[in-house]
């Protein structure tokens, strides 16, 4: 049956998503561990300061990446650092530059998996429902005499509509809205265009916000104040976003990608209930 195929694509996305989690969690835990090493192993026994503001320094970097815009550092009082110590904070700062490189990494798989999922599905609905693919677009005779028999020419069009999906976020909003399906009815959709926006600024702009950032977010933000029902918004993410304006950095971390993780293997199931009611009724 085609909605088998459905199913397949769905499950095939859900593997990829747990694929990218676990990775996520296991590469993460290894830089904490590499961060602890570096500040904590062969400290000697007899210098129990030195040994104590490593584990002050961990706490710090604990609470910087759970609020990043936050003069933490500035709040501690550190004791005197040795040389030697002073090398392992060198090992500390390497660790947590890796780490930023490999969240910006998975942030940038993240949105790749969102936007392929959306394309896959919607490729999907032209082939069992050929006539979504209606308009008033001529074709000319001899693009489909190229084709070998007509549900090649079928499979070739749907290709060139979903392809042709502009606007981003909102252009493929709009694309499904056509098929009866609000995929902004899901409470990860506003993270979902947020994580878009970011992943542009930093593929882009280095992760510092610009105007086509605060254009997408700004809009967000108003739609959860004036929300009646806030439940619907409680996972979106820009509330690290909300006191950073044009040219500030925006950081990433753990809970960041994995909310979004979570975010979108829940959007993926709505995805398929949707496309499952509206075109396999029977």
């Amino acid at each position: 049956m085609e909605v088998n195929k459905l199913k397949v694509i769905i499950d095939d996305y859900h593997k990829q998503l747990t694929t990218l989690n676990d990775f996520l969690s296991d590469n993460h835990r290894l830089f904490k561990n590499a961060i602890s090493h570096a500040l904590t192993s062969d400290c000697s026994k007899e210098n129990e300061k030195i040994r104590l503001a490593a584990f002050e320094v961990i706490n710090i970097f604990e609470e910087f990446k759970e609020n990043p815009n936050k003069d933490t550092v500035s709040k501690k009082k550190l004791v005197h650092l040795t040389p030697d110590f002073v090398k392992r904070l060198t090992k500390v700062n390497k660790a947590t530059s890796t780490t930023s490189m490999f969240n910006q990494m998975v942030l940038i798989q993240i949105a790749t998996i969102q936007e392929a999922l959306l394309k896959d599905v919607m490729l999907h609905i032209y082939e069992v429902s050929p006539m979504s693919m209606m308009s008033k677009n001529e074709v000319k005779v001899e693009r489909i005499l190229s084709c070998s028999d007509m549900n090649e020419f079928k499979r070739e069009y749907a290709k060139e509509l979903v392809q042709g999906v502009k606007g981003g976020s909102d252009g493929m909003l709009k694309a499904y809205r056509k098929f009866g399906i609000d995929l902004s009815e899901h409470f990860s959709w506003s993270n979902m265009v947020e994580l878009i926006a970011r992943r542009n600024i930093f593929v882009h702009n280095k992760g510092i916000i610009d105007v086509d950032y605060l254009q997408v977010v700004n809009p967000i933000r108003g739609d959860i104040q004036s929300s009646a029902d806030v439940s619907i918004f409680k996972r979106v993410n820009i509330g690290d976003t909300d006191k950073l304006g044009l040219g500030e950095k925006i950081e990433l971390d753990l809970t960041y990608m994995e909310d979004n993780l979570a975010g979108l293997e829940s959007f993926s199931q709505l995805l398929f209930s949707k496309v499952q009611d509206k075109f396999y009724k029977n």
